[in-house]
């Protein structure tokens, strides 16, 4: 790889320099760099010896601490697997010639893995989907070409992942305002050997370990939305209970129609202090805010519908207390309420870009 890599882009460009982070490997790996160093076949060639092994994502952050931001503008990181085609290096290695992007992302359009890797991959990517809405399809990609700036920021933040750097990388991408293209690449087999890490024995711990990872980044960087929108959830129940009160016991509406008119109240309610509080969102005409809060009720009505399903399978076929069951649907309503209005009612005009639309993902 590392002979292709200089025959095809270091021995072309002057302006581009090779390192390589061996982690503390005993298979001969640091003969062949020392070979290779001694040779002087690769100009501009520095590879980086460990002496202990430090894991996949730790010694991906040293790597990307290393370099020195005063001389380089981007940094072009892959994995030394060879598994990424040099063209679609090459198209990626392109962007560096304009400053349009912070990161461009090359995303495995077929992508060659074992089925238990594959399903765990999907898994993953669904959850972060779900929780972190990023541009980009392929969260775990490792070839990627990033300002080095924007990636010594994300780089410093990193440190629940314990298997997959690029998923809380990218997890934490998503919540910065930087400007993303994705675009289509080859995966190929490997031409030798094997994973080390993603055997059918550790795939449980490494799932766990991950799944972890993924929603401690999230309550880390959501967590002040999240308590804001609880916060206002509360209010709004009080403001139910006090509102149904006062109409069925002055105004003598029937207490199933002064439920609605307070439920509608604290939606209401809801809706403005999740605008100006939680989310710090500002419609630019009268009709966003009229669309976004028939939207607001839309979630609401999901979120019940969600609480109530819950409530009624966890009560009548797993033959919980009631009490316990609605426990459940609640903290479920609760997370679909947010995550619907941060995604759908309150959701800011991304600039990032995406150039796999229609593409065919496996």
């Amino acid at each position: 790889m590392l002979e292709k890599l200089n025959k095809e882009i270091i021995s072309l460009n002057e302006n581009v320099d090779l390192f390589v982070f061996e982690d503390g490997s005993k298979d001969g790996t640091k003969d062949v760099l020392e070979k290779i160093l001694n040779s002087k076949a690769i100009p501009r060639f520095y590879p980086h010896m460990s002496p202990q092994r430090k894991g996949y994502p730790n010694a991906v952050q040293d790597a990307i601490s290393s370099l020195d931001p005063t001389v380089y503008s981007y940094i072009l990181f892959m994995d030394g697997d060879g598994q990424y085609p040099l063209d679609d290096i090459k198209k990626v290695l392109d962007y560096s010639k304009s400053a349009k992007y912070d990161m461009i992302v090359g995303g495995r359009v077929k992508r060659v893995e074992g089925n238990l890797r594959k399903i765990l991959t999907t898994g993953i990517r669904i959850l972060e989907t779900i929780l972190f809405n990023p541009v980009i399809k392929d969260v775990t990609s490792a070839l990627r070409l990033i300002k080095i700036g924007t990636a010594q920021r994300i780089n410093s933040e990193i440190k629940y992942s314990k298997y997959n750097f690029w998923l809380e990388f990218t997890a934490r991408m998503s919540s910065m305002d930087i400007n993303v293209l994705e675009i289509p690449v080859g995966y190929v087999q490997r031409y030798e050997g094997e994973t080390q890490v993603y055997r059918l024995k550790s795939l449980p711990k490494i799932l766990w370990a991950e799944i972890k990872a993924v929603f401690l980044t999230f309550f880390e960087l959501k967590s002040d939305t999240i308590i804001k929108f609880l916060l206002v959830g509360a209010t709004g129940a009080i403001i139910i209970l006090f509102t149904t009160w006062i109409f069925k016991e002055y105004m003598g509406f029937w207490y199933i129609l002064s439920a609605a008119i307070g439920i509608e109240i604290s939606i209401i309610w809801a809706f403005i202090l999740n605008t100006k509080l939680t989310f710090k969102f500002k419609f630019t005409n009268n009709f966003e805010v009229i669309k976004s809060l028939f939207k607001y009720h839309g979630t609401a009505l999901g979120g019940m519908i969600i609480n109530l399903t819950i409530l009624y399978i966890l009560t009548q076929y797993a033959q919980l207390y009631y009490l316990l069951s609605e426990i459940f649907g609640i903290l479920a309503a609760v997370g679909f309420n947010y995550l619907a209005s941060s995604r759908y009612v309150w959701n800011k005009q991304r600039k990032n870009k995406n150039d796999l639309m229609g593409s065919d993902y496996n």
